[in-house]
């Protein structure tokens, strides 16, 4: 028995985004070979208004380049074919001949149909905003598309798709309260409620008063608005029907087009891969959804509750990048003042500034309200590490642990949080599912429910640290420190300093110094802060935070997030396998992680994160390279899973070669330099994704994190650790690389040096570096 044809349809014109139209049959074409649907032949019907523009875009992709290669139309030994179909959307006869045509050709059905016409009146730009625009954009793009839709729905059979092509332009961030909640209800309620506003919107411009009823003067946007809301209203009639229809809108991107003038940061193929997804892949059952990216609208809490706010996305830009900032800054400033005010208040603070930030979310939802609230609180705008916590924690467990378990306990430290932050993520989604399931439920109602158990997690957090000892904090004697030189050099330094720090008449009456500019007086406050760490510190510290911004650099460039986009690019797998690939990686990391401690006891600090780092690396180096699937997880999975062996020994190390007192400063300017320098990262990626050259992203950040690894092994192979300490270092001795296994009786003797005074400590310290047994 024959396998039933697969039959597909695509709407569109010949101008504006409808030149995707080509693009999306292509997708069509190359994906279904490998997509869950395929179960027989493809009949693809291409459909425009021309006939004579439709005929040669038909042959146009019959001699495409990139369809012979892969052989899928039935004229290369495939067993796909392109019709072409005279179609105007905007013509309620065409459409109903059309949908005829298909009942008589294929009484069985259709399996996708993407509506993909859409215009935009040259006039907006040059004749201005009439009545007339609104009404000939509407006619095709609302009335037009809304017409195929009810029409087509009907002929697609149970299992199906419908795709209708909308925009970003759509989003409601630039009418009233009143038209935002108007759209927002009609979406929930059915089609007529989302007819009534365009009527609405057009008797509103035909009295030119659009603005005064709540409307942009955009013909456009109101067109893709009302486009989306109905199509969110008829996936939620056809659910009712339990056919298992999955009809959605997305959003193709910025795409280069007549529509854009050729502006556009996408090609057509480029965005025809979400709606072509939407039509072919398995994506979970969803309907009713707005998709972008080939991702629906939802991923970061924040983002989320701003997009439910209607907040623009030139805000959502600008609400990520000052919070990242603050989170730096505030991170930053707390930590350098942590050891002289007290770490466990500095915590408390934090602790403090988490539920400010939670409650204030909880309960308002202005945007500049919000902003201050994260910038000067603690909230996380990417989902990572934040605030002051993690250095000054890392500061209160590398002085809780000697130099022989240090490695281990930060190793357990990092697959923790790891842990936590992905059961976080988990619960979150599910929380917000759970309530909107509850009967009077808004979406934004569970997200403010979201942010009280963000609070009572920072008063959790709080308590936690109430219970924190006396043990965490530094010596009294080490609260005293001030900088000493440490050779003849040094000294001319810091007399130098002093005599500049006051301006003197030849009397030596001191005089006030100069007044100088807000901003350098913060640089200087900055200044005085790195100063107080060590002159030996700083020498270290440099080159390794040098090393260090180079890997962060190279991390930026190719995040898992732009990996998983570069793998669904290249290989267009099931999201559901994409999915279990990125879990999978992450899993590795976690459990990995665990394995640095006892490594490093074995081989080294410095051998541990340069050995485990490299083959990582090796793998980010020749990720782009290869054209399987199967290879590039094998990849991912390497890069994943000896990726994160080198952040506790790295944290252990820093602990060594620094001075207790001076921890907790450098590990906030470590983490606040690695940030600063991830975030250029991005940006290098997408300019060179935008000119079709992502691989070479994967081969620089490879070759960027070699130079790390290469550099940290020549610059600290043999730097002494722990001479700070007593100059022991359990299992690691005295060098970074070297694991040689002490005897009993020296680690005893290790443990009584640890034990002993500080004067006697350094004295016996001067008698080790003679090589001599105290």
């Amino acid at each position: 028995m024959a396998a039933q044809t697969r039959v597909a349809a695509v709407t569109g014109a010949n101008k504006g985004i409808g030149l995707a139209i080509v693009a999306s049959v292509r997708q069509l074409a190359l994906q279904y070979p490998k997509s869950p649907l395929k179960s027989g032949p493809l009949l693809i019907y291409l459909t425009a208004r021309s006939e004579e523009r439709g005929a040669e875009a038909v042959k146009t992709l019959e001699s495409d380049q990139q369809l012979k290669e892969a052989k899928v139309l039935t004229q290369d030994g495939g067993n796909t074919t392109i019709k072409f179909y005279a179609l105007d959307i905007s013509q309620t006869k065409s459409i109903q001949e059309f949908s005829a045509f298909l009942k008589k050709e294929h009484p069985d059905g259709l399996d996708v149909v993407i509506n993909n016409a859409g215009i935009m009146f040259d006039g907006i730009a040059m004749q201005g905003f009439d009545a007339n625009v609104v009404k000939k954009t509407l006619e095709t793009n609302y009335y037009g598309t809304l017409e195929a839709t009810q029409d087509l729905l009907p002929l697609i059979r149970d299992g199906g798709r419908m795709v209708n092509v909308s925009s970003m332009a759509g989003k409601l961030n630039k009418y009233s309260d009143e038209i935002r909640n108007a759209f927002l209800q009609a979406a929930k309620t059915d089609v007529p409620a989302v007819t009534a506003l365009m009527e609405k919107f057009k008797a509103a411009v035909t009295e030119g008063k659009e603005k005064e009823a709540g409307f942009p003067s955009a013909a456009y946007a109101v067109s893709k608005a009302g486009e989306t809301a109905f199509t969110k209203a008829i996936a939620m009639v056809e659910a009712k029907r339990d056919r298992g229809v999955l009809v959605n809108a997305c959003c193709p991107g910025y795409v280069k087009t007549d529509m854009t003038r050729g502006g556009g940061a996408k090609t057509p193929d480029q965005g025809a891969q979400t709606p072509v997804m939407l039509a072919l892949q398995d994506i979970g059952g969803k309907t009713g959804g707005f998709w972008q990216s080939e991702k629906e609208i939802e991923c970061l809490i924040l983002a989320l509750f701003f997009a439910e706010l209607q907040f623009s996305d030139y805000r959502i830009g600008l609400f990520m990048t000052l919070t990242l900032l603050g989170d730096v800054f505030l991170g930053l400033g707390l930590t350098l003042i942590a050891d002289r005010y007290g770490r466990r208040k500095i915590l408390f603070s934090g602790s403090f500034l988490m539920v400010l930030s939670g409650a204030t979310f909880a309960v308002f939802e202005n945007f500049w309200i919000l902003l201050f609230a994260a910038v000067v609180g603690v909230v996380s705008a990417t989902g990572g590490d934040f605030g002051p916590f993690r250095a000054i924690e890392e500061s209160i467990l590398s002085q809780l642990t000697t130099p022989r378990t240090r490695s281990d306990v930060l190793a357990w430290y990092m697959t923790t949080s790891t842990v936590g932050s992905a059961i976080g993520s988990e619960a979150s989604g599910r929380i917000i599912h759970a309530l909107q399931g509850i009967d009077g439920w808004e979406l934004v109602d569970a997200y403010h429910a979201l942010f009280w158990i963000y609070t009572a997690m920072g008063i959790v957090n709080a308590l936690l640290v109430l219970l924190l000892t006396d043990a965490c904090e530094m010596q009294a004697s080490d609260k005293g420190y001030a900088q000493v030189a440490q050779d003849e050099r040094d000294s001319v330094e810091l007399e130098a300093r002093h005599e500049s720090s006051t301006v003197q008449q030849p009397n030596r009456v001191a005089l006030d110094p100069p007044k100088t500019s807000k901003s350098k007086r913060m640089w200087t406050r900055f200044s005085r802060q790195l100063a107080q760490i060590s002159a030996p510190t700083r020498a270290v510290m440099y080159k390794l935070w040098a090393l260090l911004a180079v890997d962060s650099i190279a991390d930026g460039m190719v995040p898992y997030s732009l990996t998983n986009y570069y793998m669904n690019e290249m290989f267009h797998p099931t999201k559901s396998t994409l999915g279990d690939v990125t879990a999978a990686a992450y899993f590795l990391g976690a459990i990995s992680a665990v394995f640095a401690g006892p490594l490093a006891h074995r081989i080294g600090l410095i051998n541990t994160m340069v050995f485990t780092h490299i083959p990582s690396s090796a793998a980010v180096l020749v990720f782009g390279l290869p054209n399987n699937f199967v290879i590039v997880t094998i990849l991912l999975l390497i890069r994943a899973g000896l990726n994160n062996m080198d952040q506790a020994p790295r944290s252990a190390f820093i602990a060594a070669v620094v001075k207790p007192e001076e921890r907790t400063a450098v590990m906030g300017i470590t983490n606040l330099l690695r940030t600063f320098a991830a975030m250029a990262g991005p940006s290098l990626t997408g300019v060179l994704a935008g000119n079709n050259k992502f691989w070479v992203a994967f081969l620089a950040a490879g070759a960027f994190r070699l130079a790390y690894d290469v550099g940290l092994y020549v610059l600290f192979i043999n730097v002494q650790l722990h001479k700070h300490e007593g100059g022991a270092s359990g299992d690691a001795d005295v060098s970074g690389g070297n694991g040689r296994r002490r005897s009993e009786d020296e680690e005893m003797t290790e443990l009584d040096r640890l034990s002993t005074p500080d004067s006697l400590a350094t004295e016996e310290s001067l008698h080790d570096s003679d090589g001599a047994k105290p």
